[in-house]
Parts: structure tokens; C-alpha cells; sequence
């Protein structure tokens, strides 16, 4: 588990729906995580967050820091249904 794991899975989660609703359909956090190492994107709470605000720093244009933001929501979410 690593934070450019997480920096892959934001980028890559950003236009993969299908990964996305595989995510969405998932059962419970272990079926989460088990989706993410399955797809070799495993990471830590606190690597997301740090990619997530290395992603931010990143972006260049309101657009892209509001698509990273709205992702980042759809990720805490995700964790609230559970």
C-alpha cells in the first residue's frame, strides 16, 4: 500500500466508471479494498488523503480542483453507507 497507489486511483477513478460501480456495489470496506488490491491500487486512509491534497495542489483551473474535490466526496460517501 502506498500514496502513488492512491495517486493512481484518484486519477484513474476520475474517468473509470466502471471500476467506480464496482466500488459502488461493493458489501462492506473489506469488499473495498479487497476491489482496490485486486486492481493493484492498494492504500492506507491517510495515503489517500495525502494524494488527495498532493491532486489538489496540482490542479491548475477551479474546474479540475472542483473535480478532484467532488471525487474526494464520492469517496468519503462511499465509506458512509456502511
Amino acid at each position: 500500500m502506498t500514496v502513488a497507489n492512491a495517486q493512481k486511483f484518484i486519477k484513474r477513478g476520475l474517468t473509470d466508471s466502471e471500476l467506480r460501480a464496482r466500488l459502488n456495489r461493493a458489501a462492506d470496506p473489506g469488499e473495498i479494498q479487497q476491489i482496490l488490491e485486486e486492481e493493484d491500487l492498494g492504500f492506507t486512509p491517510g495515503e489517500f488523503d495525502e494524494a488527495y491534497h498532493h491532486a489538489l495542489t496540482e490542479c491548475q483551473t477551479n474546474d479540475a480542483a472542483n473535480q478532484i474535490k467532488e471525487f474526494e466526496g464520492w469517496w468519503d460517501l462511499l465509506f458512509r453507507t456502511f
